[in-house]
């Protein structure tokens, strides 16, 4: 990202903004629902930097989605592994280690780029990766609590929030949890199952 799409360009030009709302996580279920430290494996993920990230220091992000479907579609994207016929295949057996968790958070600092132009572009190219987590890392560096962006399911928007980051009086709180989802993953999948 250089110029204008450099990361500490549009960290600069945005303003921080309070933000409250719902948001669904669909996490493993060994892991508590504010647990962030599966982020922090391998490289991390679009908007946080792993141990194995180029990307220095690493740091943790807790993902959540506007909408449930969201929430699980994205971790179903994670699990996807394509089959002999190159099809995108899940296991129920995967979904099946998870749970959907609902939150309620009332932040003070977010960065809200659904709309970003710039942000908009650079994720429409296939070698973001590196570059989302340097935008992510400058918002980390600038104070945000979190950052507010498009879902790569196509369905609302994203919560990335940075745990490390958050006020003593952010409140992160879960209000409730699904805990059984192939009747859910089933469905989506027409019965099949």
């Amino acid at each position: 990202m250089k110029g204008s799409r450099d990361p500490a360009s549009l960290v600069a030009t945005s303003v921080p903004v309070p933000w409250s709302g719902t948001v669904w996580r669909c996490h493993h279920r060994s892991r508590a629902a504010l647990n962030a430290e599966g982020s922090l494996g391998g490289v991390g993920g679009r908007f946080n930097a792993g141990a194995g990230s180029a990307i220095k220091p690493p740091f943790a992000a807790l993902y959540a989605s506007i909408q449930s479907a969201a929430a699980l579609l994205e971790v179903v994207r994670h699990l996807g592994y394509q089959s002999a016929d190159a099809r995108a295949v899940v296991a129920l057996d995967d979904v099946a280690m998870r749970v959907l968790t609902q939150l309620d958070v009332s932040l003070h600092r977010v960065f809200d780029w659904r709309a970003d132009p710039r942000l908009l572009d650079l994720l429409a190219r296939d070698s973001a990766y590196r570059e989302t987590q340097q935008l992510a890392s400058a918002a980390l560096a600038a104070g945000a609590e979190a950052i507010l962006v498009p879902s790569a399911t196509g369905i609302e928007s994203n919560l990335v929030i940075f745990v490390d980051n958050l006020d003593l009086d952010a409140r992160i709180e879960v209000v409730k949890q699904l805990t059984e989802l192939r009747p859910i993953i089933s469905s989506l999948a027409g019965g099949k199952g």
